[in-house]
Order: C-alpha cells, then structure tokens, then sequence
C-alpha cells in the first residue's frame, strides 16, 4: 500500500477528525496554562509547567471544546468528523459521568465533628463539579453551603462561572440536591428505604449508552442511505441525560421528605415555631421569653 493510498484511506474514515482534535487541545492547553497569545505548538511540554486553571474548570472546558466542535462539523455536513468527535466527546465525558453516578448512589460525604462518615463515596474527585466545603454535619450553614456547585474563579467577575460541562449544566443542581438527599438518608441510617424494587441505582447507564440513544437518522445525500448521526444539540442531550437522572433524583428527594414529614414531625415543629415567632400562642411566647432571659 502506497502512501497516498493509505493517507486517503485515513482521511476516509476519519475526514479532518485529528488535525481538528490536535486544535482543541492547542487551545484549552492556552488558556488551561495561560501561555503567551501566541499559538501553542508543543503541547507536550505543557504538563511540565504549572496549571492556572483548577482541574474541575479544565475538564469543563474540554468537554465544551470538544461538543463544541461536534456541532461545528455537523454543521459544515462533514458526518465523519463529527462522529469521530463524538466518540472522543463520549469517552473523555464517561470518567465525570461516572462521578455524578457515584455522588448520586452513596451520597455527599458527611463529617460529624473532626471525622468523615456517611457512606463509602469519601473525599470527591478535584475533577468533579461538586465541592466539598468541608462543614462539620452540626454547622448551621451545612446544608446550603457544606456541598455547593464548583464555581471558575479564573475569569474575571462577569465571567465568573460554575465549572459545570454545558450540556450538564441543566441537571447539575438535581444531581447536587440528590447526592445531599442520600447523603442524609444515609446519616440517618434509613438509605434502605430506596431499595423499594432493586438495589438502590443498581442501573446506572453509562454516557456512551445514553449518547447513542439520542442518535437521529440523516440522509447524507439524494438517493443515499440514512447514517446515524449524534444528537449534538446541547439541549437535546441534556434532555437524554436528565430522564437518567430524574427517577433517581426524584426518588431520593421523596423519600427524604416523607421521612422529615412523617418520621420527624416537620410540620409539627414548624407550626411550633411559627406560634411562638408569630405570637399566636401568649403562653408559649411569655414562656420562651421567661427561658431565655433566665440563661441570660
């Protein structure tokens, strides 16, 4: 095989996939170690330098970079390339969505005084998009800011961002509130109320599978026969990803909020509070007042 027979069986099966794949890389690595405005050559030599960007704000960027440049080859109609992205897209995608299954199943890592319980998850991944602000599980703030949305503090304040991929940008905040749910469940030591018919997220998907069935059917040309295309659209395949996500999220805030409503007797407290800060019960007021002023 001559070298142009091989160059143009290349450029068959993978059309302009590397030279654009080598280009995505160029630029997150520029912005990723905030080289000179140049353009970068040498990435290799890159890693031996030091990072400016926080790993969770890194691995965002490549994956928008990477969906982004999907959807500019779909647009151009070049199919080859785009689904040669696509599967890097898939595949550097599967390591995250494989964190936001782990959260989802073993729940936020909860620390009662100095030490870390609260199911096996532990520490969270640098690359991940939740954040651990390390609150003790009696501080007051725990429960809204013990675990928040990373945010991109490389930018400046109107760029500022949560250093969350796009296309997961719509199921981000579910995803966070139902790692907090069975994190919860899991102090409590009721998790066991989710296993109602299986074991609790016992068929997690994987991206690539998900991907796959938001695959739409084009036609490359008159008369020729339909290829399998990827859903690039953003909106498309944040909706794949939350019908995954939704029957586990919903599950879990459920199941937390009957156990606060029904075990813990919510309500009850609230109208207690409620009687006392609202007046509505004299006796009550006259003796919480009488309390305080005697620890006082």
């Amino acid at each position: 095989m001559s070298l142009l027979s091989l160059d143009k069986a290349v450029r068959d099966a993978f059309s302009d996939a590397f030279p654009v794949l080598l280009s995505v890389l160029r630029a997150v690595a520029q912005r990723a170690w905030r080289t000179a405005t140049g353009p970068v050559t040498d990435i290799w030599t890159l890693p031996e330098l030091p990072m400016r960007m926080p790993p969770s704000a890194l691995g965002a960027l490549l994956l928008d970079s990477l969906l982004g440049a999907v959807q500019e080859h779909v647009s151009m109609g070049d199919y080859v390339s785009a689904d040669v992205l696509m599967r890097v897209f898939g595949e550097t995608a599967e390591p995250v969505w494989a964190m936001v299954g782990r959260w989802m199943k073993d729940g936020m890592p909860v620390r009662e005084g100095g030490s870390q319980a609260g199911g096996p998850l532990g520490g969270l991944d640098d690359e991940f998009f939740v954040e651990d602000n390390e609150l003790p599980l009696l501080d007051p703030d725990f429960w809204t800011d013990g675990f928040v949305l990373r945010t991109d503090d490389t930018g400046t304040e109107l760029q500022k961002r949560t250093a969350v991929p796009a296309f997961l940008e719509g199921i981000a905040q579910s995803v966070l509130d139902a790692g907090k749910a069975v994190g919860l469940l899991r102090v409590l030591e009721i998790a066991s109320l989710l296993d109602r018919d299986t074991p609790w997220m016992a068929d997690w998907p994987s991206f690539t599978s998900i991907a796959d069935s938001a695959r739409l059917r084009r036609p490359t040309g008159d008369g020729e026969p339909l290829v399998s295309l990827p859903s690039t659209s953003t909106e498309e395949l944040s909706q794949a990803l939350r019908d995954a996500v939704w029957p586990h999220s919903s599950l879990a805030q459920e199941t937390l909020q009957k156990v606060l409503v029904d075990d813990c007797d919510l309500m009850l407290h609230l109208s207690a509070i409620e009687d006392v800060c609202l007046m509505r019960r004299g006796d009550a007021m006259s003796h919480f007042v009488d309390v305080l002023f005697t620890k006082v």
